[in-house]
């Protein structure tokens, strides 16, 4: 983020330093405000009271809830409220941030100021400088002829060209809008200018999130040509915000996008969409064939609800207008796109899962199969504490599956049940001995069953099956017995 708005923490910093009303104190070199304390240092403190005037030369150093302010020359005329820092004046902020100015002036109880000659090293190392900032009426910073890069300093070569860096005319920052604006501003590389915008503006940083434009990518593909895309970011609430952009290419139409978000409690959800009117290449006998302009698009909501402590629902849903919207816009590379609503149940070692899905086959140029659809699909593992049966822990799972294609085609159904048992046994010799047992069953129910995939008449085919299994492992920590043989 581009952070030219630090010359107002110099007006700031030297506001806090000094006040309408203060004691005079000069001993030990405290210098006591009548509302905060600050630690005075100085080879030399005038107080004039024919002028009423303070002065402290040489050496000034200032301190005051951590911050610290060193110059050559502060002076404060307390009857004309003004405060001027004159000469190598640096203020080192409590985050590690370190701002130098040649000449700093306040008056108009702080309100107004004026700095000569300001630069600044942030706590990230990035660095900008302005030849004057102007405060105006405490609510905003003017600084005109100011750079930002964030190039670090070349050791051999401080004063080195940075790789790249932003100059503008004038930038100002504004503490009630909270936000940046640069004119005339050109983005530099090696010094050479690369890009110019007469104006623009950002949020300066100092809130989560601020309704503006975003900033623009620009690009170049192979299928779309040069492309240019922005956006501009709505908060709408602290909850919820939304995103419009388009993208402009030299090859294909211009393509708007838009995206919604919301939390609720307990809830969130995500909709994404994107419309175009442009045309289409579709393959036809082995030929490509150029097709009309028409409406295409696509839309996706994604959506979690944490019903209860035990429960938990939610959805993924895309819809597309045709196969070869997505990888013309360069929008996703996805073969099959999956949508599904499910629900989940968690309980201590307890878990159970229902969903539909259904999906949309987006490859082209390749034979397509038939993506059979989940209706639905049911999952649920039930597992004991250790040692709880027999000195073993048991478990017990079920599952359902339906898979429903489209027209007369095969469709198949699903029902499993399986129970097991398990126990681990070490012997008084070190010997380890795992045993697991388990049994399942199935029971299949096809419905159209095609000829080719079956050997019987009948289109619809049930059939069940059973199995128990045991499964006995046994270990011995040889390591342990090599090492009592040696």
């Amino acid at each position: 983020m581009i952070r030219l708005f630090v010359a107002s923490a110099m007006f700031i910093g030297l506001a806090v330093f000094s006040h309408h009303s203060f004691a005079k104190d000069l001993m030990d070199g405290e210098f006591i405000a009548a509302k905060d304390k600050v630690d005075l240092l100085a080879d030399e403190i005038v107080y004039d009271q024919n002028l009423n005037t303070v002065t402290a030369l040489g050496g000034v150093e200032m301190v005051q809830a951590g911050r610290i302010l060193r110059t050559d020359k502060i002076s404060y005329d307390i009857n004309l409220d003004k405060i001027e820092a004159i000469g190598n004046v640096v203020l080192t902020e409590t985050t590690g941030e370190v701002i130098f100015a040649d000449q700093v002036n306040l008056e108009n109880n702080m309100k107004d100021g004026f700095v000569k000659s300001i630069r600044a090293t942030l706590l990230d190392g990035s660095r900008f400088s302005a030849e004057e900032a102007q405060r105006v009426a405490g609510v905003k910073v003017v600084m005109r002829r100011a750079s930002y890069t964030a190039c670090q300093v070349c050791k051999n070569d401080p004063d080195k060209i940075p790789l790249w860096q932003i100059k503008a005319a004038k930038v100002v920052h504004d503490n009630v809008d909270k936000r940046i604006a640069y004119s005339d501003a050109r983005f530099e590389i090696l010094g050479v200018p690369v890009f110019y915008l007469p104006y623009f503006t950002h949020p300066d940083g100092s809130i989560k999130s601020k309704s503006g434009l975003l900033v623009p990518d620009l690009g170049f593909d192979s299928r779309q040509g040069l492309t240019y895309h922005q956006e501009y970011f709505w908060n709408l609430a602290p909850n919820k915000d939304a995103t419009i952009g388009v993208v402009a290419s030299a090859k294909e139409a211009p393509l708007l996008l838009g995206e919604y978000r919301q939390r609720f409690k307990g809830a969130e959800i995500l909709l994404k969409g994107g419309t175009t009117y442009s045309q289409r290449v579709d393959d036809r006998a082995g030929e490509e064939v150029l097709l009309d302009e028409k409406a295409r698009g696509h839309i996706s909501v994604d959506g979690r609800w944490d019903i209860n402590e035990k429960w938990r629902g939610g959805a993924d849903l895309a819809v597309v207008s045709d196969d070869q919207y997505f990888r013309q816009y360069d929008l996703n590379d996805e073969d099959v796109l999956k949508n599904q609503i499910y629900v989940e149940r968690f309980s201590d070692r307890n878990y159970a899962l229902g969903r539909l899905i259904r999906f949309q086959d987006l490859r082209i140029n390749e034979e397509r199969e038939d993506q059979p659809n989940i209706l639905p699909q049911v999952h649920t593992s039930f597992l004991g504490k250790p040692n709880a049966l027999m000195g073993g822990r048991w478990s017990v799972s079920g599952s359902a599956l339906g898979l429903q294609r489209e027209g007369s085609e095969q469709d198949l159904a699903r029902v499993s049940l399986e129970a097991g048992w398990q126990r681990r046994h070490i012997s008084n010799q070190g010997l380890v001995t795992k045993l697991d047992l388990s049994t399942r069953g199935d029971f299949y129910e096809t419905n159209d069953v095609t000829q080719s995939s079956s050997t019987l008449n009948d289109k619809d085919q049930s059939i069940s099956r059973g199995f128990v299994r045991g499964h006995v492992q046994t270990s011995y920590p040889l390591k342990k017995l090599l090492e009592k043989a040696d």
